[in-house]
């Protein structure tokens, strides 16, 4: 597991997966602001964090 955790792709997993917990629960106008945030977040993991950790 902690192999994993060094991974970005694990990282947008967990954000995706969290986000979409919390959107169940929201109202479709908070969903569309919550969404984004994730796609924001997803992205800026995407592209701080390297692929292959030396």
């Amino acid at each position: 597991m902690k192999e994993l955790l060094k991974e970005p792709s694990t990282w947008r997993g967990i954000v995706l997966l969290i986000t979409g917990i919390f959107g169940l629960s929201l109202a479709e106008s908070q969903v569309d602001i919550l969404v984004n945030a994730a796609f924001i977040l997803s992205g800026a993991i995407g592209a701080a964090v390297r692929d292959k950790p030396e």
